[in-house]
């Protein structure tokens, strides 16, 4: 594996810092999708759905959405829908939690079904940060996959 000298240590090469890459151009998704961060603070179970999508292509969340990662496996979780016309929903910590998602990392949510449709699942596509940023823990894990 190629490397070059930074400071005092070496860094592969094929690490990639997300402020340096456009995230949708490492996995395109072909469906309807929006970019998401796990987030720090008294809502961080929560994930926050942009309603411009789901106007935009005309979507429409089922009541129970399953989260479901590379590997096939899901996460069953509720939708929220607030009075000020915002959409959450519930165990996005927990999914992150059992994917080792970071604060680096992003999430790119794609609606599988495609457009005009009901959804009930929400494919997540983790894409790590390990650059100088992300944590040891993370880099670790990703060198060992």
């Amino acid at each position: 594996m190629a490397a070059h000298k930074i400071g005092r240590g070496y860094k592969r090469t094929n690490d990639v810092s997300l402020e340096e890459v456009d995230v949708p151009k490492i996995i395109q998704p072909q469906n309807p999708h929006f970019i998401a961060k796990l987030k720090a603070g008294s809502t961080k179970n929560l994930l926050l759905v942009p309603t411009t999508v789901l106007k935009l292509y005309q979507l429409k969340l089922q009541n129970l959405i399953f989260f479901r990662n590379k590997c096939g496996m899901h996460w069953p979780e509720d939708v929220i829908n607030r009075k000020n016309n915002q959409i959450y929903i519930r165990g996005w910590n927990d999914f992150c939690r059992a994917n080792h998602v970071s604060m680096d990392d992003s999430c790119i949510c794609e609606f599988p079904q495609g457009s005009n449709q009901e959804v009930n699942v929400i494919e997540v596509h983790i894409v790590c940060n390990t650059g100088e940023g992300a944590s040891r823990k993370q880099r670790a894990l990703n060198k060992n996959s």
